[in-house]
Protein backbone atom coordinates (compact mmCIF):
# COMPACT_ATOMS: atom_id res chain seq x y z
CA UNK A 1 0.00 0.00 0.00
CA UNK A 2 2.86 2.35 0.72
CA UNK A 3 4.41 1.60 -2.66
CA UNK A 4 1.11 2.66 -4.22
CA UNK A 5 1.29 5.89 -2.19
CA UNK A 6 -1.94 5.12 -0.36
CA UNK A 7 -0.58 5.69 3.15
CA UNK A 8 0.22 8.85 5.07
CA UNK A 9 3.54 9.35 6.80
CA UNK A 10 2.83 9.56 10.52
CA UNK A 11 3.87 12.55 12.58
CA UNK A 12 5.86 10.88 15.36
CA UNK A 13 5.60 14.01 17.47
CA UNK A 14 1.95 13.07 17.95
CA UNK A 15 2.84 9.52 19.01
CA UNK A 16 5.38 9.85 21.85
CA UNK A 17 4.46 6.37 23.09
CA UNK A 18 6.35 4.92 20.12
CA UNK A 19 9.24 4.89 22.58
CA UNK A 20 7.44 2.05 24.40
CA UNK A 21 8.03 -0.33 21.48
CA UNK A 22 10.58 -3.13 21.71
CA UNK A 23 12.49 -1.91 18.68
CA UNK A 24 14.51 -5.10 18.10
CA UNK A 25 11.32 -6.78 16.86
CA UNK A 26 11.24 -4.48 13.85
CA UNK A 27 14.88 -4.37 12.76
CA UNK A 28 14.18 -6.42 9.62
CA UNK A 29 10.71 -5.11 8.84
CA UNK A 30 9.98 -3.00 5.77
CA UNK A 31 9.08 -0.05 8.01
CA UNK A 32 11.53 -0.42 10.87
CA UNK A 33 11.31 3.29 11.71
CA UNK A 34 7.47 3.31 11.77
CA UNK A 35 7.17 6.01 9.17
CA UNK A 36 3.81 4.79 7.88
CA UNK A 37 2.78 1.86 10.11
CA UNK A 38 2.33 1.54 13.86
CA UNK A 39 2.69 -1.99 15.34
CA UNK A 40 -0.30 -3.36 17.21
CA UNK A 41 0.47 -7.04 17.88
CA UNK A 42 2.73 -9.74 16.50
CA UNK A 43 2.19 -13.42 15.95
CA UNK A 44 3.01 -16.63 14.14
CA UNK A 45 1.18 -19.48 12.42
CA UNK A 46 0.77 -23.06 13.60
CA UNK A 47 -1.49 -26.07 13.46
CA UNK A 48 -4.79 -26.43 15.27
CA UNK A 49 -6.55 -29.78 15.47
CA UNK A 50 -9.46 -31.51 17.15
CA UNK A 51 -8.13 -34.29 19.37
CA UNK A 52 -11.55 -35.95 19.37
CA UNK A 53 -10.82 -37.01 15.78
CA UNK A 54 -7.03 -37.00 15.57
CA UNK A 55 -5.13 -39.34 17.86
CA UNK A 56 -1.77 -39.00 16.10
CA UNK A 57 1.07 -36.95 17.57
CA UNK A 58 0.94 -33.78 15.47
CA UNK A 59 4.44 -32.37 15.05
CA UNK A 60 5.06 -30.53 11.80
CA UNK A 61 3.61 -29.00 8.64
CA UNK A 62 3.81 -32.40 6.95
CA UNK A 63 0.82 -33.50 9.02
CA UNK A 64 -1.28 -31.24 6.80
CA UNK A 65 -0.39 -33.52 3.89
CA UNK A 66 -1.51 -36.71 5.68
CA UNK A 67 -3.85 -38.63 3.31
CA UNK A 68 -5.65 -40.08 6.35
CA UNK A 69 -7.13 -36.62 6.87
CA UNK A 70 -8.38 -36.21 3.30
CA UNK A 71 -11.25 -33.73 3.16
CA UNK A 72 -10.67 -32.71 6.77
CA UNK A 73 -7.75 -30.30 6.29
CA UNK A 74 -8.16 -26.50 6.24
CA UNK A 75 -5.61 -23.94 5.08
CA UNK A 76 -5.70 -20.19 5.69
CA UNK A 77 -6.95 -18.17 2.71
CA UNK A 78 -3.88 -15.96 2.63
CA UNK A 79 -1.31 -16.49 -0.12
CA UNK A 80 1.61 -15.21 1.96
CA UNK A 81 0.82 -17.40 4.97
CA UNK A 82 0.11 -20.58 3.07
CA UNK A 83 3.19 -20.28 0.85
CA UNK A 84 5.48 -19.10 3.67
CA UNK A 85 4.69 -22.09 5.86
CA UNK A 86 5.18 -24.47 2.93
CA UNK A 87 8.54 -22.87 2.18
CA UNK A 88 9.52 -23.26 5.83
CA UNK A 89 8.50 -26.92 5.77
CA UNK A 90 10.73 -27.45 2.72
CA UNK A 91 13.64 -25.80 4.51
CA UNK A 92 13.56 -22.39 2.81
CA UNK A 93 13.07 -18.83 4.01
CA UNK A 94 9.42 -17.84 4.53
CA UNK A 95 9.82 -14.88 2.16
CA UNK A 96 11.98 -16.59 -0.45
CA UNK A 97 11.93 -14.92 -3.87
CA UNK A 98 13.89 -17.78 -5.44
CA UNK A 99 11.94 -19.05 -8.44
CA UNK A 100 12.97 -22.67 -7.93
CA UNK A 101 12.06 -22.64 -4.24
CA UNK A 102 8.71 -20.98 -4.86
CA UNK A 103 7.97 -23.46 -7.64
CA UNK A 104 8.69 -26.35 -5.30
CA UNK A 105 6.38 -24.81 -2.69
CA UNK A 106 3.67 -24.40 -5.31
CA UNK A 107 4.05 -28.01 -6.42
CA UNK A 108 3.83 -29.15 -2.80
CA UNK A 109 0.61 -27.20 -2.30
CA UNK A 110 -0.87 -28.59 -5.51
CA UNK A 111 -0.02 -32.07 -4.21
CA UNK A 112 -1.97 -31.24 -1.07
CA UNK A 113 -4.97 -29.67 -2.83
CA UNK A 114 -7.02 -32.91 -3.23
CA UNK A 115 -6.79 -33.42 0.53
CA UNK A 116 -8.01 -29.93 1.47
CA UNK A 117 -11.54 -29.17 2.66
CA UNK A 118 -11.03 -25.52 1.80
CA UNK A 119 -8.92 -22.37 1.97
CA UNK A 120 -10.74 -20.51 4.71
CA UNK A 121 -10.62 -17.44 6.92
CA UNK A 122 -9.46 -18.06 10.52
CA UNK A 123 -12.89 -17.77 12.15
CA UNK A 124 -14.38 -20.29 9.73
CA UNK A 125 -11.50 -22.69 10.39
CA UNK A 126 -12.25 -22.51 14.11
CA UNK A 127 -15.95 -23.19 13.62
CA UNK A 128 -15.31 -26.08 11.23
CA UNK A 129 -12.79 -27.70 13.58
CA UNK A 130 -15.14 -27.31 16.54
CA UNK A 131 -18.02 -29.04 14.75
CA UNK A 132 -15.90 -31.76 13.13
CA UNK A 133 -16.26 -30.70 9.49
CA UNK A 134 -12.50 -30.13 9.64
CA UNK A 135 -10.10 -32.02 11.88
CA UNK A 136 -6.85 -30.11 11.38
CA UNK A 137 -5.69 -26.86 9.86
CA UNK A 138 -3.44 -23.84 9.74
CA UNK A 139 -4.23 -21.04 12.17
CA UNK A 140 -2.70 -17.91 13.63
CA UNK A 141 -1.55 -18.49 17.20
CA UNK A 142 -3.66 -15.78 18.88
CA UNK A 143 -6.85 -16.96 17.20
CA UNK A 144 -6.07 -20.56 18.12
CA UNK A 145 -5.31 -19.84 21.76
CA UNK A 146 -8.46 -17.74 22.13
CA UNK A 147 -10.53 -20.55 20.56
CA UNK A 148 -9.05 -23.10 22.97
CA UNK A 149 -9.69 -20.82 25.94
CA UNK A 150 -13.28 -20.08 24.90
CA UNK A 151 -14.13 -23.72 24.09
CA UNK A 152 -12.61 -25.80 26.89
CA UNK A 153 -14.83 -28.80 26.14
CA UNK A 154 -14.01 -28.99 22.42
CA UNK A 155 -10.64 -30.77 22.88
CA UNK A 156 -8.85 -28.35 20.55
CA UNK A 157 -5.05 -28.46 20.48
CA UNK A 158 -2.46 -26.13 18.95
CA UNK A 159 1.22 -26.61 18.13
CA UNK A 160 4.04 -24.69 16.48
CA UNK A 161 5.63 -26.95 13.87
CA UNK A 162 9.07 -28.42 14.53
CA UNK A 163 10.47 -27.00 11.29
CA UNK A 164 9.48 -23.49 12.38
CA UNK A 165 7.04 -20.88 11.15
CA UNK A 166 6.56 -17.27 10.15
CA UNK A 167 6.70 -14.09 12.22
CA UNK A 168 4.35 -11.28 11.26
CA UNK A 169 3.41 -7.88 12.65
CA UNK A 170 -0.13 -6.56 12.67
CA UNK A 171 -0.03 -2.80 12.34
CA UNK A 172 -2.22 0.25 11.94
CA UNK A 173 -1.79 2.70 9.08
CA UNK A 174 -3.45 5.98 8.16
CA UNK A 175 -4.86 6.54 4.65
CA UNK A 176 -3.04 9.23 2.69
CA UNK A 177 -6.15 11.40 2.36
CA UNK A 178 -7.42 10.98 5.93
CA UNK A 179 -9.34 14.06 7.03
CA UNK A 180 -8.55 13.64 10.73
CA UNK A 181 -4.94 12.43 10.65
CA UNK A 182 -3.99 14.05 13.95
CA UNK A 183 -6.92 12.39 15.72
CA UNK A 184 -5.85 9.03 14.30
CA UNK A 185 -2.32 9.63 15.60
CA UNK A 186 -3.68 10.50 19.03
CA UNK A 187 -5.62 7.23 19.02
CA UNK A 188 -2.51 5.26 18.06
CA UNK A 189 -0.59 6.95 20.85
CA UNK A 190 -3.38 5.98 23.25
CA UNK A 191 -3.27 2.27 22.41
CA UNK A 192 0.51 2.25 22.90
CA UNK A 193 0.06 3.26 26.52
CA UNK A 194 1.08 0.22 28.61
CA UNK A 195 -2.10 0.23 30.70
CA UNK A 196 -4.34 0.36 27.61
CA UNK A 197 -2.26 -1.98 25.47
CA UNK A 198 -2.12 -4.63 28.19
CA UNK A 199 -5.92 -4.83 28.29
CA UNK A 200 -5.97 -5.34 24.53
CA UNK A 201 -3.35 -8.09 24.70
CA UNK A 202 -5.16 -9.89 27.50
CA UNK A 203 -8.22 -9.98 25.27
CA UNK A 204 -6.81 -10.80 21.82
CA UNK A 205 -4.19 -13.30 23.15
CA UNK A 206 -1.48 -12.14 20.78
CA UNK A 207 2.05 -11.06 21.66
CA UNK A 208 2.71 -7.42 22.50
CA UNK A 209 5.30 -5.33 20.64
CA UNK A 210 5.87 -3.22 23.77
CA UNK A 211 8.94 -3.54 25.98
CA UNK A 212 8.33 -6.40 28.38
CA UNK A 213 9.17 -4.40 31.49
CA UNK A 214 6.31 -2.00 30.70
CA UNK A 215 3.63 -4.70 30.60
CA UNK A 216 4.87 -7.64 32.68
CA UNK A 217 2.80 -6.65 35.70
CA UNK A 218 -0.29 -5.93 33.61
CA UNK A 219 -0.50 -8.78 31.08
CA UNK A 220 -1.64 -12.28 32.07
CA UNK A 221 1.50 -14.06 33.31
CA UNK A 222 0.44 -17.31 31.65
CA UNK A 223 0.31 -15.50 28.31
CA UNK A 224 3.71 -13.85 28.75
CA UNK A 225 5.35 -17.19 29.58
CA UNK A 226 3.63 -19.23 26.86
CA UNK A 227 6.07 -20.27 24.10
CA UNK A 228 3.11 -20.59 21.74
CA UNK A 229 2.55 -16.83 22.16
CA UNK A 230 6.18 -15.76 22.53
CA UNK A 231 8.16 -18.31 20.49
CA UNK A 232 11.95 -18.16 20.45
CA UNK A 233 13.83 -16.36 17.68
CA UNK A 234 15.01 -19.75 16.43
CA UNK A 235 11.42 -20.94 16.00
CA UNK A 236 10.08 -18.15 13.78
CA UNK A 237 11.27 -16.13 10.81
CA UNK A 238 10.16 -12.68 9.69
CA UNK A 239 8.99 -11.80 6.20
CA UNK A 240 10.92 -8.63 5.49
CA UNK A 241 10.50 -7.66 1.84
CA UNK A 242 7.78 -9.68 0.07
CA UNK A 243 7.30 -7.85 -3.23
CA UNK A 244 9.99 -9.92 -4.97
CA UNK A 245 8.60 -13.20 -6.23
CA UNK A 246 5.06 -11.90 -5.91
CA UNK A 247 4.18 -12.80 -9.49
CA UNK A 248 4.97 -16.44 -8.73
CA UNK A 249 3.00 -16.29 -5.48
CA UNK A 250 0.01 -14.91 -7.35
CA UNK A 251 0.25 -17.72 -9.89
CA UNK A 252 0.41 -20.36 -7.16
CA UNK A 253 -2.58 -18.84 -5.38
CA UNK A 254 -4.57 -18.65 -8.59
CA UNK A 255 -3.90 -22.34 -9.34
CA UNK A 256 -4.95 -23.38 -5.83
CA UNK A 257 -8.23 -21.52 -6.14
CA UNK A 258 -9.27 -22.92 -9.53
Amino acid sequence: MNELKLLANVDKNNIPNLSNLHQKLFDKSTDAQHNFSIPYTWGTTGIIYNANFIKDNIKDWGDLWNPNYKGKIAMINNKFTIIACTLKYLGYHVASANESELTMAGNKLMEQKPLVYGYLDPMTIIEKIKNGDVWIGQLYNGDALMAIEENPDSNLKFILPESGSDFYIDAFAIPRDAKNKEVAEEFLDYILRPDVHSKIINYVRYASPLKKELIENKVDKVLLEDPLTYPSDEKVEGYGETSKGNNIRNKIWSELNK
